[in-house]
């Protein structure tokens, strides 16, 4: 194999695995961000190892629960201004998001050591 033909095969093996990591990137749940917009907007959240609280909601409207460093909706919920939002329990590795009448259990760990509902709309 010539010089030239194991220099073009080394380009096009690099360009194929940076494409990988890129696509990896992308993907959901690969590349996750903080959803540092969101946790800056949280209405109420839970640090894993702090103690759990419950607020009332601000606003009538939808509330969303995520997980830090995880792209999924955990959970949805309307409520009404002044309806109980927040987290429930003691343990270290799982809590109860509480929003109005709904129970949702959250696993946290040190992957995703912390959850917390946002306020989405009306």
């Amino acid at each position: 194999m010539s010089k030239q033909t194991r220099a073009f095969a080394r380009s096009r093996s690099c360009v194929a695995a940076l494409s990988a990591i890129a696509a990896l990137t992308l993907m959901p749940g690969c590349g996750s961000t903080v959803f540092a917009d969101d946790l800056d907007k949280a209405v109420v959240r839970f640090d894993r190892g702090q103690g759990a609280r419950l607020v009332e909601a601000p606003s009538d409207g939808e509330y969303v629960l995520r997980r830090v460093f995880d792209d999924r909706v955990l959970a949805t919920q309307q409520l009404q201004k002044g309806e109980s939002i927040g987290f429930d329990g003691r343990a270290a590795e799982e809590v109860t998001a509480v929003a109005g009448p709904s129970r949702t259990p959250v696993k946290t760990s040190r992957l995703h050591p912390t959850a917390f509902w946002v306020y989405r709309s009306r």
